[in-house]
């Protein structure tokens, strides 16, 4: 479908509001800014290694590559620091993380040794290399130790094992009021540390506080990724963003705010009407496409709902959604999810809610 929308784009050519990568996009608009990933690295990096590396040298050298074997994309940051010495140089790469991850150290691992394959082909020669989990969630994370521990290695073979330790820096810790670099930065880190509390007040506070420092050091492409990642992972409704958002705006922000939350949904409509074509030429005839742009937009509208009630439902009353007395995750009416979202938000007890649901 042809989109003749100016586009916004940032660090690589990121989108700031596409649908489906919210997460992945508003960390990377940061971790892809080497001014950020230089003070980055200056506050969380042993000061022995702060004391060999060359940090003005910082440069930006792998984004994302395949992975085919683990099923997905490694699509976190790779940086490359030159040596105080000038013989060689070190890679770091990170990987950010919202849940607890058992294999994160595995990853990490293994994108080091795809770059010192790559390396070793290009120059017969292999950097030094280390790892960074940047983790962002109020659940605790148990594997801030050497993969030998967490995989339970045989005492005896350890010494003869490949072992790794990445560094862990939990975002819920960092003390923003130190940050050294550009405010707009500090607001970034402020959002990823409350964007999974569940404390509604507490997160509506310190959201609106990022807005207003957004709003104060204005760039187009963040505030939008921004806005994008609000709509998308806070857990709020879009009543209650504008009412977090728009009192830290100017008039012509607020233009932009609105502007910003309107093409999301549009986004969202496009790729369920896109993904629905997809679907009726495979089908090969003009039927299956009109039914498949049917199916598509409804589709897209289906999982959102229900995304927007898997996350309220822990936000409010802390269990998951499968531990309901209906099936909302199998759901194919819209109109029974969003009876389902009404009675949520008009409950204030477990039990209330579950008796107004049970016969939808």
């Amino acid at each position: 479908m042809p989109d003749d929308k100016p586009k916004v784009t940032g660090p690589r050519g990121l989108d700031p509001i596409k649908a489906g990568q919210e997460h992945d996009t508003f960390v990377k608009a940061f971790l892809l800014t080497p001014n950020y990933g230089k003070a980055f690295l200056k506050r969380n990096l042993d000061p022995e290694i702060l004391e060999i590396i060359d940090l003005p040298t910082l440069e930006i050298v792998s984004v994302e590559y395949p992975t085919p074997f683990l099923g997905k994309k490694i699509s976190d940051i790779v940086y490359k620091v030159n040596l105080l010495s000038g013989e060689g140089f070190i890679f770091v790469a990170t990987e950010h993380l919202s849940n607890p991850n058992k294999g994160a150290a595995l990853e990490l691992l293994f994108a080091i040794v795809m770059q010192w394959m790559r390396s070793y082909a290009d120059t017969g020669s292999v950097p030094s290399a280390i790892g960074i989990v940047l983790y962002h969630s109020e659940e605790n994370w148990d594997y801030d130790k050497p993969i030998a521990e967490i995989f339970n290695f045989p005492p005896e073979l350890i010494p003869r094992s490949v072992n790794f330790h990445p560094i862990f820096v939990d975002l819920a810790k960092t003390e923003v009021k130190d940050i050294e670099y550009e405010p707009v930065e500090a607001a970034f880190e402020l959002t990823l540390q409350v964007i999974k509390s569940k404390d509604k007040i507490k997160k509506a506070k310190v959201l609106g506080e990022s807005a207003e420092i957004f709003a104060r050091n204005y760039k187009k492409f963040e505030f939008l990724t921004f806005v994008n990642y609000l709509v998308r992972k806070s857990g709020f409704n879009p009543d209650e963003i504008e009412d977090i958002v728009m009192p830290k705006l100017s008039e012509s922000l607020t233009e932009e705010f609105k502007s910003a939350y309107d093409e999301l949904i549009e986004r969202g409509i496009e790729q369920g009407i896109e993904q629905g074509i997809e679907q009726g030429i495979e089908q090969g005839i003009e039927q299956g496409i009109e039914q498949g742009i049917e199916k598509g937009i409804e589709q897209g509208r289906i999982q959102t709902l229900i995304e927007v009630i898997e996350d309220e439902l822990r936000l409010k009353f802390g269990i998951e959604v499968h531990k309901l007395p209906v099936d909302v995750n199998s759901m194919e009416d819209a109109s029974k999810l969003k009876a389902v979202l009404d009675a949520l938000h008009r409950t204030d007890s477990l039990d209330e809610f579950c008796k107004r649901i049970a016969g939808i």
